[in-house]
């Protein structure tokens, strides 16, 4: 025996309005359905960094200030650079003698701080006759990040009952990501696997192949422990 059952009109009604109303939660509109990257945006652009040295026609060597300034761009290189540092050596100027030995001791230089010659890019340009310190001119490359513009505060959102979140949403966190990320390039593409330490890795492989252990050695004054527990 088969038992059917009828639903009134107004119940069918009601059950399909709270079925429709389930499925309301989606996107409120392009700006819910947006990213916080694509509705505040960080531009990243090139931009040339630079430093000139000048040389005097009768000077032997860089003078500390000089050498001050070359560590501190070789720091800023290593941390920001992208592609070659350039150096340019002028040429056809009363000081170019002068110049190609300050060269040298720039490439030394930059060479112990870990910028060597394969990241050195050799140039010259042609100076004026009357330049007598004509500089040597150091550039090379990097990525800087701008951030958009916030404060737009032109919604109420004192009345919100869609609970949508505001243009300005999220603005202070991307400005805060682009003062503070170390290198921009990396919001570009990040950076490639540095090679292994091939002297570290053969000491290891020895040492397992000889059933040692394989971590390295602490001096007992570098252990973690933080407190020791002794018991009677």
């Amino acid at each position: 025996m088969r038992m059917m059952f009828r639903l009134p009109v107004f119940a069918v009604a009601a059950l399909a309005l709270s079925l429709g109303a389930c499925g309301g939660f989606g996107q409120n509109g392009p700006l819910q359905a947006a990213s916080i990257k694509q509705t505040h945006p960080i531009t990243v652009d090139t931009q040339a960094a630079s430093l000139m040295v000048h040389v005097a026609p009768d000077s032997t060597s860089l003078t500390d200030d000089d050498i001050g300034r070359l560590k501190s761009f070789a720091l800023h290189y290593r941390s920001r650079g992208n592609g070659p540092v350039v150096m340019s050596i002028p040429t056809g100027a009363p000081n170019r003698g002068a110049a190609s030995r300050a060269a040298a001791e720039v490439e030394t230089l930059l060479d112990g701080m870990a910028v060597g010659t394969n990241r050195l890019r050799l140039s010259h340009y042609r100076a004026s006759g009357a330049a007598s310190d004509a500089p040597l001119i150091l550039s090379f490359t990097q990525y800087v990040a701008t951030p958009s513009p916030c404060g737009n505060w032109s919604e109420d959102m004192a009345y919100n009952p869609r609970n949508t979140r505001s243009a300005n949403f999220g603005c202070a966190s991307q400005n805060n990501l682009a003062v503070m990320v170390a290198d921009p390039g990396d919001l570009v593409a990040p950076h490639g696997v540095a090679p292994s330490d091939a002297q570290r890795r053969d000491v290891v492989l020895e040492r397992y192949r000889a059933g040692e252990t394989t971590q390295t050695e602490r001096a007992e004054e570098e252990s973690g422990a933080s407190s020791q527990v002794n018991e009677n």
